[in-house]
């Protein structure tokens, strides 16, 4: 599995905050030049959510090569750490519902990160130095990781048992019932 290149996510506009918006400009982060495909799985919406967690990814990237301010950081950040949290809390739902074999150590897996993600809004919403580039090396290392280790068996085991996009019925209905698809944002 090749890593992953964050300038082929999808760049969005961060949310406006109390009145400034910063422009995301487009700069590289890998020397894939792949497109987005290689991160696909098979399952439609877990898909949809890794594209959209790799976007914010970027998004931060973007920022941080562009010096943004701190708060500005810390929003992107926190944007991440909200959409990471609810994707996690879907791939859960999914696993339980399916008896997936391996859910506990995916869980912890999916705790570290979150773990990690705490750090790095702490070190930006205080006066603690923390290094953009490390925190998107270390984001694009995860991921790979993860993808590879974790959801590509979760996956295959979620298709063996159920429908095409993982569904096996009331499974992936209540797994999706609270869980909001990434929406596709307007690009720039």
């Amino acid at each position: 599995m090749q890593d992953i290149d964050l300038n082929d996510a999808h760049r969005r506009q961060p949310r406006g905050g109390a009145g400034t918006r910063h422009t995301i400009h487009d700069h590289s982060v890998g020397d894939s030049g792949a497109d987005s495909s290689h991160i696909a799985l098979g399952h439609a919406s877990i898909d949809r959510d890794h594209r959209h967690l790799l976007s914010l990814v970027a998004r931060f990237n973007s920022l941080a090569i562009d010096h943004a301010p701190p708060d500005a950081l810390a929003e992107a950040v926190c944007d991440l750490t909200e959409f990471t949290r609810s994707h996690f809390e879907y791939e859960e739902a999914l696993m339980a519902g399916a008896g997936f074999p391996d859910a506990d150590a995916h869980r912890m897996d999916h705790a570290a990160l979150m773990q990690q993600l705490s750090l790095y809004l702490f070190q930006f919403s205080t006066t603690v130095e923390a290094s953009p580039t490390v925190i998107v090396e270390s984001l694009q290392g995860w991921f790979t990781g993860h993808l590879k280790r974790f959801d590509t068996p979760m996956v295959q085991f979620l298709l063996a048992s159920g429908g095409s996009d993982g569904s096996s019925g009331a499974d992936e209905a209540s797994a999706s019932a609270d869980h909001q698809p990434a929406a596709e944002p307007p690009m720039e």
